[in-house]
């Protein structure tokens, strides 16, 4: 009886013993662990970490119908993008809380006009110089925004002869703000939808600090 005492009383140690040398984390050490997470193996990136990307790299997708989409008529082009930009801008503007017509109306020249397109389509190649192309980036910057057949269909649109003499505007500033116009028809008719927001929201942001 006593040996049997005895057996049960050192196997209850060993086990203790066991519990104390084990791999798992005790105490403070799986707090640590369920604090950390998992990390990410090697050669992988977790995003959810990146505000919409801002802090990384993220490609835009490839563009359809391209090759049609080059061939098109930029004036045609620049229709479409006419009418998306504007659209973009009254959304931005009813969502500020403006309700009246006339305030709406006002505050919506600021953004649709030749001189503020221009000054946009400026910007957007200047800054598009200093980076990669195809490449997401954070809300106020172009950088790789532009890729190189890109800029030459904004080189095409700006430098077609108009049939027309606009009014109430500077010549040059007419074909910058068509040329504008036409990228973002564009990126509309090659349904690349991560651009034109880009695009918009740089947009904006370059009226807004101006």
């Amino acid at each position: 009886m006593d040996e049997r005492i005895m057996e049960t009383e050192l196997m209850g140690e060993a086990a203790a013993e066991g519990e104390l040398m084990s791999d798992e984390p005790v105490g403070e050490e799986a707090a640590a662990d369920e604090l950390m997470g998992d990390e990410p193996m090697d050669g992988e990136h977790d995003h959810s970490s990146c505000e919409v990307h801002g802090s990384c790299v993220e490609p835009y997708p490839e563009p359809v119908n391209m090759a049609a989409a080059m061939r098109m008529n930029t004036t045609a082009l620049a229709w479409l993008g006419d009418a998306l930009y504007e659209m973009y801008v009254r959304k931005y503007i009813v969502d500020t809380g403006i309700a009246h017509a006339d305030r709406l109306h006002v505050e919506s020249v600021r953004f649709v006009n030749a001189a503020a397109q221009a000054g946009i389509m400026k910007a957007l190649l200047a800054a598009a110089e200093g980076g990669e192309p195809g490449e997401m980036n954070p809300a106020a910057s172009a950088e790789g925004l532009l890729c190189e057949e890109e800029m030459a269909l904004v080189r095409r649109a700006r430098n077609k002869k108009n049939s027309t003499r606009p009014k109430n505007a500077d010549p040059m500033d007419y074909k910058w703000a068509t040329a504008f116009e036409a990228l973002l028809g564009y990126y509309h008719v090659t349904e690349q939808e991560r651009k034109i927001e880009d695009v918009i929201l740089f947009a904006l942001n370059h009226i807004e600090s101006a």
